[in-house]
C-alpha cells in the first residue's frame, strides 16, 4: 500500500494551525477553542476536561491543555535543526508564565517538521526543565500525517493531500506574455520572430 502523502508544507500559518485545531477537536475534544492570529501569549489553542482519546483511548488524560504549532514551509526541516531548538526556547518563558498562572496543566507542540526519537527527547525535555512542566508532548510530521490518514473529513477540507501550485497562470497573464513578445519583435532574433501576424487574433493588438 502506497503511504500517503501530505503537503503541509504548502500551506500557510493560518490553514496549519486550522489543521491542528483540527486534529485536536478529534483527539482532545470539541471543547477545544482555537485564538486568534496576534499576541497569544504562547497559544494557540487551548483544552480544558477530559481528552477523548489522548495520548490514548485507554489512558486519556485530564486537566488545562494548552496547544502550540510551529509551521515551516522547508520540507526537509527536522526537530533536531538548531533553529527549531531556538524557536522552542523561546516559547519556555511563556509557557512557565502559563503554568505559574494556573492556565495550563498539559502542553503539545505540533509541527509539520520530521521527528526523531532522539529529537523527540530532547525537545520535550527541554520544555520540561526550562518550564518546570512534567507533562509535554511533541507531535511532529509523523503524528500529523497519521492523525490525518485516520480523520479524512480534515484532509478533504483543508486539501493537505494535493499539492499547491507555485505558480499559478491567469488568461490575462498569458495574453501580456504574447503580446510583449509582439511588442518587441524587432529586437528578437529574427530566427525567433514569429511567422504569423498576431493582430487578427481577438483581444490582442
Amino acid at each position: 500500500m502506497t503511504r500517503r502523502k501530505f503537503h503541509l508544507e504548502d500551506l500557510d500559518d493560518a490553514d496549519f494551525e486550522l489543521v491542528v485545531v483540527g486534529i485536536c477537536r478529534k483527539i482532545l475534544g470539541v471543547g477545544v477553542t482555537s485564538f486568534c492570529a496576534g499576541r497569544d501569549g504562547g497559544r494557540d489553542a487551548r483544552f480544558e476536561g477530559k481528552t477523548e482519546c489522548f495520548p490514548s483511548s485507554a489512558s486519556p488524560i485530564e486537566g488545562r491543555i494548552v496547544v502550540q504549532a510551529k509551521h515551516t514551509i522547508n520540507s526537509d526541516a527536522a526537530c533536531h535543526d538548531t533553529e527549531f531548538e531556538g524557536i522552542v526556547k523561546k516559547e519556555i518563558p511563556r509557557i512557565k508564565r502559563q503554568l505559574d498562572e494556573k492556565e495550563l496543566t498539559h502542553y503539545i507542540m505540533f509541527t509539520n517538521r520530521r521527528k526523531s526519537g532522539g529529537a523527540d527527547s530532547r525537545i520535550v525535555n527541554m520544555i520540561r526543565d526550562g518550564a518546570g512542566l512534567q507533562d509535554v508532548w511533541l507531535r511532529g510530521r509523523e503524528d500529523i500525517e497519521a492523525d490525518l490518514r485516520s480523520y479524512r473529513d480534515i484532509v478533504q477540507e483543508f486539501g493537505v493531500d494535493r499539492p499547491q501550485s507555485a505558480i499559478m497562470f491567469m488568461p490575462d497573464d498569458l495574453r501580456d506574455v504574447i503580446v510583449a513578445f509582439y511588442e518587441n519583435r524587432p529586437i528578437i532574433q529574427t530566427s525567433f520572430d514569429s511567422q504569423h501576424d498576431l493582430r487578427p487574433y481577438p483581444g490582442l493588438p
